[in-house]
This record gives structure tokens, C-alpha cells and sequence, in this order.
């Protein structure tokens, strides 16, 4: 960022983080230095599925982050995780609450994938979860529209399949098409340019609840 405003080049851009990885200072010289937005893993609303996972951050450092980044006016994105160790409809319910509490621009869900040769996997077989693997043929939907097709492995426990689906979908619409964000992004559109990337994004939506 230093080396952006000392060029003094001028574009926008994006990134990927966490949540302990920011502070005020860093977030106000990066949104001078041209970022307009961060997507952070949250992953769940549940501190003890975080645990779990061993995330290595607490709830009160994800809520801190996103206030950071408001106020220092660069816009989020948060991803969150369906079907982890532990992961219940209760959880998953305490995932969506903080999906609107966090207030952030975008959200996006994906179900866990299990890919071999990952910590998890071997967990899973070493017998440390009592679910076991599901394989996803090719072809096959993994969830919604956001994540395409392709051959998955997936870990089914308290939440098999076609629930988890069924919770995305009720996720998506629970964020994006209440009043209160609907208003926001017409707060957020102040070209053209704004009116096709969010009537895109809003399709994208709209197909993922159908």
C-alpha cells in the first residue's frame, strides 16, 4: 500500500484475508491505496465449531473486523461453511444470524469438501467423526449455483446432503432479500457500472433460491 500511494497509482482492487490479520491503520491505508473490497473466512457462527476446525480466531475478533472495515469504507464479503464437525440446523442457524449481524456487502456459502490427503480426511478415517464420506458423480450440483459441478467428496454427520442444500438456500434467502439490505444497495449504486454489477449479483441470487 506504501508503494501504491508513494507511485501514486491510481486503480482499485481486492483481497483475500483473515479476520486476525487486521487493524484500523492497515484497513484506512489500504482503502487510500485503492481496495474497495476484503472477503474474509468466517466460516461459522459457532465459537465451538470454529474450535473444531481449528480456525484460531474468536467470534468477537470476526465482528471487530467487519466494523473495522465499514468504517474504514471498504466493502466485505463474508464466506461461511455448511457441514463441519459438529455442524447441526441449531449451528448452521447461529451461522445465519451473524451473516446479518456482520452487515457485510456479499455472503457466500459452500458446503465442506473433503478432499483426500487433507487433515480432515484423515481424521474421518482414523475414526475421530462418526459421519462418514459422501462422493458427490460428476455432473452433480454441489450447492446452488455459486460453486459449479464436478466430482465432490463431501462429509455427511448430523446433516446429510439435501439438507444442507435446503439451509443454503434458506441462508441466501434470509441475507439478501430482506428490506433492510435490498435498501443498502440501492444506497451503493452510484453509476451505471454499479447498476449492472449488482443486478448480475442479484440474479446470481435469485437463482440460487430457486
Amino acid at each position: 500500500c506504501d508503494e501504491i500511494l508513494k507511485r501514486k497509482l491510481s486503480f482499485i482492487w481486492s483481497c483475500t484475508t483473515r479476520v486476525d490479520l487486521v487493524n484500523e491503520n492497515l484497513l484506512k491505508k489500504m482503502k487510500q491505496a485503492g481496495c474497495w473490497l476484503i472477503s474474509y473466512g468466517v466460516e461459522s457462527g459457532n465459537q465451538k465449531i470454529l474450535d473444531n476446525i481449528n480456525k484460531g480466531i474468536r467470534l468477537e475478533q470476526i465482528i471487530s473486523a467487519f466494523l473495522m472495515t465499514r468504517r474504514a469504507g471498504i466493502s466485505t464479503l463474508a464466506y461461511f461453511m455448511v457441514g463441519l464437525p459438529g455442524e447441526t440446523k441449531k449451528t448452521v442457524q447461529e451461522t445465519i444470524a451473524l451473516s446479518k449481524k456482520l452487515k457485510p456487502n456479499f455472503v457466500s456459502w459452500g458446503i465442506l469438501v473433503v478432499y483426500p490427503g487433507s487433515c480432515f480426511y484423515g481424521l474421518i478415517k482414523d475414526g475421530r467423526y462418526q459421519g462418514k464420506l459422501k462422493k458427490l458423480g460428476q455432473g452433480e450440483n454441489l450447492a446452488g449455483t455459486f460453486f459449479g459441478k464436478g466430482e465432490f467428496m463431501i462429509f455427511e454427520d448430523k446433516l446429510k446432503l439435501k439438507e444442507m442444500r435446503a439451509l443454503i438456500r434458506k441462508a441466501n434467502i434470509n441475507f439478501y432479500l430482506r428490506p433492510s439490505y435490498l435498501w443498502q444497495c440501492l444506497k451503493n449504486i452510484n453509476s451505471f457500472g454499479d447498476f449492472i454489477y449488482y443486478l448480475r449479483g442479484g440474479l446470481e441470487v435469485i437463482k440460487s433460491v430457486l
